[in-house]
């Protein structure tokens, strides 16, 4: 996901975003790379023990939520 659809998707400042983005990097939680077909743009990927924490997390949810989420 790039960078700049985290901050959309985030609802937060690009400043805001970024920040969070540099300490989930630094915690070992996300990976930037370069996009191969626009060098300009930047993705954001889960580390593989990022992405099995939010495995676990939303199975654990959905484990106490058996009906689902529902929005009040």
């Amino acid at each position: 996901m790039s960078v700049t659809s985290l901050c959309i998707a985030a609802n937060v400042p690009s400043s805001t975003a970024l920040r969070w983005i540099a300490a989930m990097e630094e915690d070992g939680k996300l990976t930037r790379r370069p996009d191969a077909q626009d060098r300009r743009r930047i993705n954001v990927k889960l580390t593989p023990a990022a992405a099995e924490q939010m495995r676990r997390l939303l199975e654990s949810w959905i484990e106490r939520e058996p009906n689902g989420f529902h929005h009040a």
